[in-house]
């Protein structure tokens, strides 16, 4: 079984990072051998001697973002290594608009270096070598085709389509269980007081996914967030960040 991070490397790979109000965004991560310039050096580090370097190029292919007008295009250069998007002079996204820091995100997620913010997430069923949609017969959240790929003259030139699947549980940022009728404890304390971690990971995606239009700080486990003018809100239990993060998140 591949990890969702050897799977979004292995050749074609077609992803959905959504939100909870709808918002999704279809990436592809595509490898390219290149001739290397190395001149046959075995110890060149891009091609290890083979002369044909392998890099990846990531394009967003799709997205329903209201301000984003369906808007798509190439991205930049991915690696396996790192979490990290470079662009180049035919990037049609720079490192400052929403596809490109949500993608970086979603490296960084399968990379284990953060988690979603609620609601956001990475779905796919389709393989990660030709780029075909899984139906009945697929081996892993993140799999390929069993008994091997078709050729590509007899593959579906279909244009990725949303699936209706929940996110891996590699990627998925557990949920939160509160009763809603729960009483606080004898100590004044709520049932779903935030906590320091939780806090900043909604801190973190809401300074990452509003735009900047708005700035979330966390002091001890109170979350505070203000906008542009300067007006703030504040949130002490994990209800109350949840609404706020879904409102600003959209």
């Amino acid at each position: 079984m591949a990890t969702a991070l050897e799977w979004m490397f292995s050749g074609n790979a077609i992803f959905h990072v959504h939100n909870a109000q709808g918002v999704e965004f279809v990436y592809k991560i595509v490898l390219a051998e290149l001739d290397c310039n190395c001149d046959g050096n075995p110890h060149c580090a891009n091609c290890n001697g083979t002369g044909k370097s392998r890099r990846f190029f990531a394009s967003l292919v799709r997205n329903n973002h209201p301000a984003l007008e369906g808007k798509y295009g190439y991205i930049g250069e991915a690696t396996p290594n790192t979490p990290r998007i470079r662009t180049t002079t035919k990037s049609r996204w720079a490192e400052d608009s929403i596809p490109f820091k949500t993608l970086v995100w979603a490296l960084e997620v399968v990379h284990g270096k953060k988690t979603w913010p609620k609601g956001y997430g990475l779905v796919t069923r389709r393989c990660g070598y030709c780029g075909e949609q899984l139906r009945d017969d697929y081996d892993a959240d993140f799999g390929y085709c069993v008994g091997g790929c078709k050729p590509p003259e007899e593959r579906k030139k279909e244009e990725p389509k949303k699936v209706d699947a929940q996110p891996p549980a590699q990627v998925q940022q557990p949920k939160k269980k509160v009763k809603k009728d729960e009483p606080a404890c004898t100590c004044g304390v709520p049932a779903d007081a935030l906590t320091t971690t939780e806090a900043v990971t909604i801190a973190e995606g809401i300074n990452f996914f509003s735009g900047g239009n708005y700035t979330a700080t966390v002091h001890g486990t109170t979350l505070i967030v203000k906008d542009r003018q300067g007006r703030e809100e504040r949130a002490s239990t994990y209800t109350q960040a949840e609404a706020i993060q879904n409102r600003i998140c959209k």
